[in-house]
């Protein structure tokens, strides 16, 4: 097999059987969460952008990034923390190296993201306040290199899912 070197030998778990079935049930609600709600920031960027003027669209994504930074920070640490039990109670492969490698990854560049869209958000309030072209130009570009990130972070996230999945098998 082509992955063997990735995966080790088939150990099993060190958990009691009751005790990996929920962390299986709440690594997937957590990554579903996770994952869900990734896809749902990209719908609703993109249909607030189509509705909303500028003005409501930066007071409805102050409001609702408090939110979604609560609800999908607990959902990644769940997801993190269960995963995490169940890959350290399994022989340790370079699969499960990946896996931490990715993951790290996933939550520095997540931080970034966190960072660049508070900075994207002062920008736009004070665009708000001066109408100054050349911060137009800043906050288009910034926004463009916020798309870029946001996949990034789906992908990431994809990464990690899918290697998960391959770990399980």
């Amino acid at each position: 097999m082509v992955l063997s070197p990735l995966l080790g030998s088939a150990a099993a778990s060190t958990l009691p059987e009751p005790v990996r079935v929920i962390a299986i049930v709440v690594l997937l609600l957590a990554t579903c969460v996770w994952v869900g709600g990734w896809a749902a920031v990209i719908v609703v960027a993109r249909s607030t952008t189509a509705t909303l003027t500028r003005e409501a669209r930066v007071a409805f994504f102050r409001h609702f990034g408090r939110l979604y930074g609560v609800v999908s920070t607990i959902a990644l640490v769940v997801a993190i923390v269960a995963g995490g039990i169940l890959l350290l109670t399994r022989e340790w492969t370079g699969l499960a190296t990946a896996i931490a490698v990715v993951t790290l990854v996933l939550v520095l560049t997540l931080g970034w993201g966190v960072v660049q869209a508070r900075s994207l958000s002062r920008m736009r309030a004070e665009l708000h306040e001066s109408e100054d072209a050349a911060l137009a130009r800043r906050i288009e570009r910034r926004a463009a290199s916020a798309t870029v990130l946001r996949g990034m972070i789906g992908v990431l996230s994809i990464v990690v899912l899918v290697l998960g999945i391959i770990v399980s098998v």
